[in-house]
């Protein structure tokens, strides 16, 4: 027997469900994230384009390089640790 299984995302707003994207956005430090129809978007876009105009963009982070997943504090994983 075949499952399917369907991912149906709705506007936060208006429940719509035709042309739904997720929005990323952020303020005072925190990081949101809503679903919004095409209409529901450029509502928004709408309200923030005079603070996004007036704002400083900021850089995109570059990815630090995490430590190797096999190493610890430098050394091999299973490398034993000296008591002192």
């Amino acid at each position: 027997m075949a499952t399917q299984t369907v991912v149906l995302i709705t506007d936060d707003l208006d429940h719509s469900t035709d042309n739904v994207d997720t929005h990323h956005f952020a303020l005072d430090g925190v990081e949101y994230e809503i679903d919004l129809s095409g209409q529901n978007a450029a509502r928004l876009r709408e309200a923030l384009a005079p603070y996004v105009a007036a704002a400083r963009r900021i850089p995109k982070r570059r990815a630090t390089r995490q430590a190797d997943a096999g190493t610890r504090n430098g050394r091999p994983a299973d490398a034993p640790v000296r008591a002192f």
